[in-house]
């Protein structure tokens, strides 16, 4: 949130003059939504001091706030629910280049089970021993492992633009766009292994690579509302999971999609 703060300081203090209907070069744009999004089953391996063993194909889903507005138009409180924010500055007036975070929600589902491969030593434990593909519950006293604050994707994107339509008074247009991004995962993980409490801090997990796709309404040259879809790899090679810094490791495939809302202003004359 203070890189938001400090964004949103930045680009209130430029001279935003009034927009070319004909030309993108030197747009400057900063944009807020919502998001949903769904993930693929995954490989989880964990290792620490007494345990080495590996989850196979564990499912997950995302876990979107329930509508309220005085959660999602609350001042202290519009950060809660799952999130995107992008700031981003045509290069030309087909590419853009932008800095943004997709806040996604990464919960395991209950009720399932999964297969199990790994070692087990000094544990204290009824999981003592060795398993080799063999078919468990997965339960708390085994393992929980939730991104809920979250699953954080910091990102640059590349993006081209394709304006489909335009009014007749030049002030209302639509927008295909596409492109890719990459970036870094900061997740906030909430993980039990063995009974064991989770670390629970933001850390620099692994990276990710996306791409994307979507419509960008603009009305009266300066409000913007963007609809996309994305999709990604999430390489997570080090996860914390335990207070005594033990980790985790997995690979996960995801796609979202998402709305925004935000303002297009011009850098210059």
């Amino acid at each position: 949130m203070k890189l938001l703060g400090v964004v949103v300081v930045l680009f209130c203090a430029l001279q935003i003059n009034a927009q070319d209907s004909t030309s993108r070069k030197g747009n400057l744009y900063l944009l807020w939504g919502y998001n949903r999004s769904a993930y693929l089953p995954s490989d989880i391996q964990f290792h620490g001091e007494n345990y080495d063993f590996t989850l196979y194909d564990v499912r997950a889903k995302d876990f979107p706030s329930q509508f309220d507005p005085k959660v999602y138009f609350g001042l202290f409180s519009f950060t809660i629910p799952q999130y995107n924010y992008r700031v981003g500055y045509f290069i030309n007036d087909r590419i853009s280049l932008s800095l943004g975070l997709d806040h996604m929600k990464y919960v395991l589902r209950g009720g399932q089970s999964v297969y199990l491969d790994g070692n087990f030593e000094n544990t204290g434990t009824k999981y003592e021993g060795h398993y080799d593909d063999v078919y468990v519950p997965l339960t708390p006293d085994l393992v929980t492992l939730n991104h809920t604050d979250g699953f954080n994707y910091t990102s640059i994107e590349l993006d081209y633009h394709k304006e489909v339509w335009r009014s007749k008074n030049e002030k209302h247009s639509c927008d295909l766009f596409g492109g890719m991004g990459f970036g870094l995962m900061i997740p906030r993980s909430d993980v039990r292994v063995l009974g064991e409490r989770a670390a629970n801090e933001f850390h620099i997990a692994g990276e990710a690579i996306s791409a994307q796709s979507g419509f960008k309404m603009k009305f009266f040259n300066h409000i913007a509302i963007n609809t996309t879809i994305k999709a990604g790899v999430s390489r997570l090679h080090d996860i914390l999971t335990t207070e005594s810094r033990a980790s985790a490791s997995q690979n996960i495939g995801w796609i979202q999609g998402f709305w925004q809302i935000g303002y297009i202003g011009h850098i210059g004359k």
